[in-house]
């Protein structure tokens, strides 16, 4: 699965002329790290396809090889389950500081009694 994702990337890439340099740059990675990962050296993660879709102006899916075996499918499968799973909890935390942060602000806010104006 890592071949053909690399070969649909350097696909894409070559078709719309950008280099390997340039793509790597975009991705924060080497070009001789691009290079692995277009040759199947190296693994594709469900984060790397997103980005490099986002940098080749493309959408994922657009990356994957849906000829790929079952087990390879459900390995993809699982991995994107697990990035729905690990935004979700983020997007928790945030929500819980987000409520901690105005309920800090409202607190600021409203005076205590007892206190004088003047």
């Amino acid at each position: 699965m890592n071949t053909m994702i690399g070969e649909r990337v350097r696909e894409l890439r070559r078709a719309g002329n950008l280099s390997q340099d340039y793509v790597a740059g975009q991705l924060g990675i080497g070009q001789r790290a691009l290079s692995k990962l277009e040759n199947g050296k190296s693994r594709w993660d469900v984060e790397r396809v997103v980005r490099t879709a986002r940098v080749l102006g493309r959408h994922p899916s657009e990356l994957l090889p849906f000829g790929a075996s079952p087990a390879a499918q459900d390995q993809l499968i699982a991995q994107y389950e697990a990035r729905i799973k690990d935004l979700q909890d983020e997007n928790g935390h945030l929500r819980e500081e987000v409520r901690f942060l105005r309920a800090e602000r409202e607190a600021a806010r409203t005076p205590r009694a007892g206190r004088r104006k003047g």
